[in-house]
């Protein structure tokens, strides 16, 4: 079972495709949701295509679909069990169930246990869907998108991935103009299941300094070792080293947000500050980002935030969390 909330990159999706999400309901549930969301986590905003919320309420159980587009919610649409196709509530505190979208032509159809229970016009097209989010009182067994898959990615089959999606490694992202203080590096990535390490690499090679900034991640038996170290020259800063029962965990995905600061870099995990480094390097002359290991790199991109930086958890909280909900 994995804890909340799960996130699962999801290829193109196409009429007559579908996910399948085996779960848990829990034993005092209020709520849970499933969110079919658009765009990177790379990205300043989120829209949520779809979203389906079963509320277990005193006064009745409902399902509510919606969704958020353009920092806007839409219409709601709340079904009661008298509105469902089976005229009866499919979710049961306590007891486990599968779920089963179907991408049609024109809507959702949305199955549990075997059983269709609603269909949700689409208000976008859903090849915009880049992510599956689920969240609240439940607990996930698996998530699945059957595709074909090839060679040692087949692994990866249950967690719907496919091979073109990575990127080569070692992977070398060159910065041509260098690094700017509030600029973000955004790394997203899934750790292999059998995964012993990976790092990051920020190098400046120059004529008159080679500089640079390293992070190591490291599993050692069940504790897990991060390394930040930076130099300039033959200068090496004191490595910080953090280790213990950290919040990165193999066979998941791991978005590493490296926060650049004239003489700070900030390191966030999945959006939540985990560590800072202080450091002399000369960050506008930092070149080149480099990665590699055990790890399958989606995507590395470098932007500068404009306003507060809001991401799929952020967005999928507030969709969630909507009044009318």
């Amino acid at each position: 079972m994995e804890r909340m909330p799960t996130i699962r990159r999801l290829e193109r999706l196409k009429v007559d495709r579908s996910i399948s999400i085996q779960g848990l309901v829990d034993e005092d549930a209020q709520d849970f949701s499933v969110c079919l969301q658009s765009t990177s986590r790379s990205m300043p905003h989120t829209d949520v295509l779809f979203m389906l919320k079963p509320c277990f309420g005193v006064n009745g159980c409902t399902i509510i679909c919606n969704t958020f587009l353009y920092e806007s919610f839409g219409t709601p649409t709340v079904f009661s069990p008298q509105d469902l196709f089976t005229k009866e509530f499919p979710f049961s505190q306590g007891k486990s169930f599968t779920m089963v979208i179907v991408i049609k032509s024109n809507h959702y159809e949305v199955k549990v246990d075997e059983r269709s229970i609603l269909v949700f016009d689409h208000r976008v097209h859903p090849d915009k869907v880049s992510h599956i989010r689920l969240e609240g009182d439940m607990r996930v067994e698996f998530i699945e998108c059957p595709r074909t898959l090839v060679g040692e990615i087949s692994s990866y089959l249950v967690l719907g991935y496919n091979i073109h999606m990575f990127q080569k490694l070692p992977y070398i992202k060159e910065l041509p103009h260098g690094l700017r203080d509030g600029q973000v590096l955004v790394i997203d990535t899934f750790i292999q299941p059998q995964s012993k390490s990976f790092q990051l690499h920020l190098t400046a090679k120059h004529q008159d300094i080679y500089a640079g900034f390293y992070t190591r991640v490291s599993f050692e038996g069940v504790i897990t070792k991060v390394r930040c170290q930076g130099f300039v020259n033959d200068k090496r800063d004191e490595e910080v080293t953090i280790d213990g029962h950290l919040p990165i965990f193999r066979n998941r995905e791991l978005e590493l947000r490296v926060v650049i600061g004239q003489r700070r870099i900030e390191l966030l995990l999945d959006g939540e500050w985990f560590a800072d480094y202080d450091h002399q390097l000369p960050i506008e002359k930092l070149n080149s980002l480099a990665m590699d290991g055990d790890i399958a790199l989606f995507e590395a991109s470098v932007y500068k935030p404009k306003g507060h930086y809001l991401s799929l958890g952020h967005h999928k909280s507030r969709c969630c969390e909507c009044s009318v909900m």
